[in-house]
């Protein structure tokens, strides 16, 4: 776990993170002529995470330029192209969780392992963690073996190279990168 830790770290330093349209339309952006063609990039299909964007941005993501297996593999491809815009689910809740059932119940040990919705999911099913949290909807088979509450959303966070000087976009400009937009210049 603590490799895993070690590894997100230093791959977020490679990249810089937006907060989730939390720019206001005619926000002036900085200069992008220096900046290419725009890679969207995108988590695989039947992602949680993917859903949660989709859901937020009423967005089609058939555009997208690549598909993303997991957030290691969002870091790293954002972090890797100058001109890459990724997403990934930000939630701090499941710690949260923890730290405030110890502290109401001084005798227990609750251990958080971040992961996927579906690694999660599947090791509830196996009976290997007490429960899981998804950022997805469950799946039939998971809905047959899983009960499953409702209680909170994610928060989606976008992330760009850190030579990308954009550090605050709209709602509309997000859907324009992953839908119709093929230059960073054409958001100016």
């Amino acid at each position: 776990m603590k490799n895993y830790l070690v590894r997100i770290c230093l791959l977020l330093t490679a990249c810089t993170l937006l907060l989730t349209a939390c720019g206001t339309e005619g926000t002036k952006l900085p200069d992008l002529s220096t900046l290419g063609k725009v890679v969207a990039i995108a988590r695989e299909e039947g992602s949680g995470t993917r859903a949660e964007f989709d859901t937020m941005l009423s967005t089609n993501q058939a555009a997208a330029d690549a598909v993303a297996a997991s957030t290691i593999d969002v870091l790293q491809q954002v972090g890797q192209e100058k001109n890459a815009i990724g997403y990934l689910a930000h939630s701090t809740l499941s710690q949260k969780l923890a730290q405030e059932y110890m502290q109401q119940n001084p005798r227990a040990q609750v251990s958080v392992v971040v992961t996927d919705s579906s690694s999660g999911l599947t090791s509830a099913i196996r009976r290997e963690c007490d429960f899981a949290i998804s950022s997805r909807e469950l799946k039939s088979y998971e809905k047959e073996l899983l009960t499953s509450k409702a209680f909170a959303r994610d928060a989606i966070v976008l992330i760009v190279n850190k030579q990308n000087p954009i550090n605050n976009l709209s709602t509309k400009q997000i859907k324009a990168l992953y839908e119709t937009c093929n230059e960073w210049k054409s958001l100016n």
